[in-house]
Parts: structure tokens; sequence; C-alpha cells
């Protein structure tokens, strides 16, 4: 939704729709289980709250994915396929968007929790400084 409100676009049924082989996305598992890793780019902000590599465990419950990213984001996370799993703003720190579901593995996955957190960090920061400019 955010990249395709920003102008990007997605591919409605990535698995009819990309032309190269795909994981299963939507998992059979419970859902506070990862099923596939991705990679974070380095130096992107979801690295800074999770950490890089590409060895990071997530969940997976989604048939749509991004085709297009809007110019006004960068990629911030891949899977394996070449699914693009994070997106964030490329001005500032108040967009970042993952594909996969946190809020199912936020109690047994730290990287998890610690998107939370962050998120929690940021609306602080930004409810302070609007509050600050009335």
């Amino acid at each position: 939704v955010i990249n395709v409100a920003l102008g990007g676009t997605l591919y409605q049924d990535m698995y009819s729709q990309r032309n190269r082989p795909t994981l299963q996305h939507f998992q059979k598992a419970p859902l506070p289980q990862g099923t596939h890793s991705i990679s974070v780019t380095p130096d992107s902000y979801l690295e800074k709250i999770i950490g890089g590599g590409d060895a990071i465990l997530v969940n997976s419950h989604h048939h749509e994915s991004i085709k297009a990213v809007s110019s006004q984001l960068n990629i911030s996370a891949l899977a394996k396929d070449g699914v693009i799993e994070g997106v964030e703003s490329k001005d500032d720190d108040l967009i970042i968007g993952v594909q996969w579901h946190p809020e199912a593995m936020y109690t047994t996955d730290s990287k998890q929790d610690a998107l939370f957190a962050d998120f929690m960090k940021r609306v602080a920061r930004y409810a302070r400084a609007t509050s600050a400019d009335k």
C-alpha cells in the first residue's frame, strides 16, 4: 500500500505475474514461525534496527508484492527469489515498510520486537516535534 500510494506498482498475484520461480510466500506453517530468509540492504535504516546479513528468518503470508518501487523509496530487504520484502523512505526515517508479519513473531524473535521498539521511538519523537510546533 505504501509503495502504490507513493507511485509504485505491485504484482497483484506474484505467482502468476512474475516470470521467475517464486518461494512459497503464503506459508503453511504457523504464522509465528519464520519460513524463509531475507537479505537486508547494507547501510539501510532497517539494518540499523534488525541487523544485516542474508540469514534473517521471517514469516510470509501474502500473494502480492512490489513490482516497480516508488522513486521515493529504497529497497531495504529482499527474499532469495528477488521478492521485495522491505522498503524505506529516501528522505527520512518516517516510512519503513516490511512485507512479513513481525506482529506475529515479536514475542519469540528479538529482531521483530526491535521493529516495534524503533517504531514507538520514532512516533514519540514525531509527537514531541509536532507538539513543539504548536
